[in-house]
């Protein structure tokens, strides 16, 4: 029998999803790392006391479809199997507290925009920073990656040159280009 961490351990072939603005994306690759800059507070139950303690890390969302619901101009796609190798992931969900003694929380404006069933974001929490990032992306996808358009006005030059940029079912640039991406 399997016990919930087995279960998520060996989950981990699906692809992380990181949005972020082109600023961002082009530090990203510019550096090779992701600086840890979000802070989430972990609860861990030894014996019968309860521990909290404030980490920094990087979420990252198992979802795409949530990652694209925030219109991030760039979207990173992890290979989570590689980066699990050196780096701790904690399942994790911000939207677990909204209920509490009975009552949801209402401040959260996505809850009105797409209901309940929206609010869980598939997170991943990477703990600290996550250096030579480049031998985990598998593709970057911009805003419109989805679509047929090909306008790389205003977006970076890091960004445009990157070999594993995917648009239109094929990456962009050279060595990758019409090979055909994993987990498409």
């Amino acid at each position: 029998m399997h016990n919930f961490k087995q279960y998520l351990e060996e989950g981990r072939d699906a692809p992380l999803y990181h949005g972020t603005t082109y600023l961002n994306a082009q530090s990203i690759i510019q550096d090779n790392k992701i600086n840890a800059s979000t802070t989430q507070k972990l609860t861990t139950k030894k014996k019968d006391m309860i521990y909290t303690k404030n980490v920094k890390g990087t979420s990252f969302s198992r979802s795409l479809q949530f990652v694209q619901f925030f219109k991030p101009f760039v979207i990173f796609e992890i290979d989570q199997r590689k980066l699990d190798y050196s780096h701790k992931i904690i399942p994790f969900n911000y939207f677990a507290n909204d209920y509490y003694g009975g009552v949801y929380r209402t401040d959260s404006p996505a809850r009105f925009e797409k209901g309940l069933d929206f609010m869980n974001e598939h997170e991943e929490f990477v703990v600290g920073d996550i250096k030579n990032i480049d031998k985990y992306i598998t593709r970057i996808f911009l805003k419109d990656a989805m679509s047929v358009v090909n306008d790389f006005n205003g977006i970076p030059i890091a960004i445009r040159k990157h070999p594993k940029l995917y648009m239109n079912g094929d990456f962009v640039n050279k060595p990758y280009r019409g090979k055909k991406a994993v987990n498409v």
